[in-house]
């Protein structure tokens, strides 16, 4: 990381050693700032991919519940129709 620049004027307040201190603060605090940061972006993150993994499973579960009796019933309405047919070649 890029250390900060002290403006002449409050180095020479500082000295050496206040200015390498104030520095190391600043880079310190902004450190930790970059940290706390990146673990609420992270815990937002695994929240909301929970939400939509659990939603996309209610989907899922929702529409393999509901074909299976569509399928049913498309097999079912084509019987007649083969019965039909099926008679008709017989006669």
């Amino acid at each position: 990381m890029e250390r900060l620049r002290v403006v002449p004027a409050l180095r020479q307040r500082l000295g050496d050693e206040g200015t390498e201190a104030l520095t190391e603060m600043m880079f310190t605090a902004a450190q930790d700032s970059r940290e706390e940061i990146w673990e609420a972006l992270q815990a937002r993150f695994e929240n909301r991919l929970t939400i939509e993994i659990s939603a996309l499973r209610v989907d899922v579960t929702k529409e393999l519940a509901g074909d299976a009796p569509r399928k049913r019933k498309r097999a079912g309405s084509a019987l007649p129709a083969l019965r039909v047919s099926t008679s008709r070649r017989l006669s």
